[in-house]
């Protein structure tokens, strides 16, 4: 007899919490008090919100939340004791291993956030997801299945440390830095952010550069810097100068004014249209599209044409960037910004790549 008896359900084997948000939140903890659980303070471990137990939908560490609304829709993440945030998704395993269900989780990300509902703010599709099927088997052979796993990931991770340790090595000029216990999806950005830093500053080209101090126009440095979060801008090579954005390119927001946002008497047309959730997380080519405008849709958005690098710049998406690959329309939680003449797109793509992190 197969150790996998048959496929279950996932509706059958899980009970589910919606998370809430509390009508008290507070900055600092007080007694008996909870964090609250949003999708950074799970990923980071950083709580900046606490509540009292009995306002929220509470988590344990043996429970698997799944982000349900939002760009990031479908992502499984492993639970803690707090208060899950009002994006989440709660479930409690039933003969089921938490690991089991969380791995299993992990595998359908791309297929659950392929398939989401809503025009507005995308939501898991619910029958979607608890009409998944899941092998079951007995606990013990679920175990196994964990073991061999954690097995195989250790053996990766180390793998992957010695990868960095090259890459730290090659990109000592760098001051980005790898964890030891990073997965490889930020490894690999933090690699690629570490070559377009590098790239920036000079780094790839040094031999090149005489090596003296760049002379910064005295007010455009003071300006940037009175208005951003660096302390100073860093060195460049004797041959680059600074300048600012503004100058180089043309900045304009999105627009989407129909309300409500999910009419569906704006969609479903001729004119593609695109949210946060289109634009690559590690940056790159913006090649679909998974919603349309009809030409009332149109009237009230803005047409950005192809090669338009976009940016987001609301919620946990903060900063991440690509370049249109065809003509699309978006909302105002993107900005456009367009090269002016005898300036160069994918050079401001790759720029504001770099510079990620600062946006946030």
């Amino acid at each position: 007899m197969s150790d996998f008896a048959h496929k279950i359900l996932l509706r059958d084997c899980v009970i589910a919490k919606k998370g809430n948000k509390p009508v008290v939140l507070t900055s600092s903890p007080f007694k008996d008090s909870v964090p609250y659980l949003s999708i950074n303070a799970l990923e980071s471990g950083i709580y900046k919100e606490f509540t009292h137990k009995e306002l929220g939908t509470i988590s344990t560490s043996e429970d698997i939340l799944v982000v349900w609304d939002g760009s990031r829709s479908g992502l499984a993440l492993k639970g803690v004791k707090g208060a899950i945030g009002s994006t989440l998704m709660g479930l409690i395993p039933v003969k089921l291993n938490t690991d089991y269900l969380y791995y299993f989780l992990k595998t359908h990300f791309d297929f659950l956030n392929g398939n989401l509902t809503g025009s507005g703010i995308p939501h898991v599709d619910t029958n979607l997801f608890f009409n998944l099927k899941i092998p079951y088997a007995s606990e013990d052979y679920q175990q196994m299945i964990v073991n061999n796993l954690q097995k195989r990931l250790a053996d990766n991770l180390t793998l992957f440390n010695n990868q960095k340790e090259a890459v730290n090595k090659i990109l000592d000029a760098t001051n980005i830095r790898f964890s030891k216990d990073e997965d490889i999806h930020v490894t690999l950005d933090n690699f690629s952010q570490a070559i377009l830093n590098s790239a920036f500053r000079g780094g790839l080209t040094k031999k090149n550069h005489q090596k003296h101090k760049q002379d910064i126009d005295s007010k455009f440095k003071s300006d940037f810097v009175a208005n951003s979060n660096y302390k100073e801008l860093y060195e460049l090579p004797s041959s680059w100068s600074w300048n600012a954005l503004g100058n180089v390119a043309k900045c304009s927001r999105g627009r989407f004014g129909a309300r409500p946002r999910n009419d569906p008497k704006y969609f479903t047309g001729e004119h593609p249209f695109i949210q946060i959730r289109e634009i690559p997380e590690h940056g790159g080519i913006i090649n679909k599209h998974r919603q349309t405008l009809n030409d009332t849709g149109a009237l009230v958005s803005k047409k950005f044409e192809k090669g338009t690098v976009v940016i987001a710049i609301v919620g946990s998406s903060i900063g991440i960037s690509g370049v249109l690959e065809y003509d699309m329309f978006f909302p105002d939680s993107i900005v456009g910004i367009n090269a002016y003449k005898d300036f160069d797109s994918e050079y401001i793509a790759l720029y504001i790549q770099c510079e990620k992190d600062n946006f946030r």
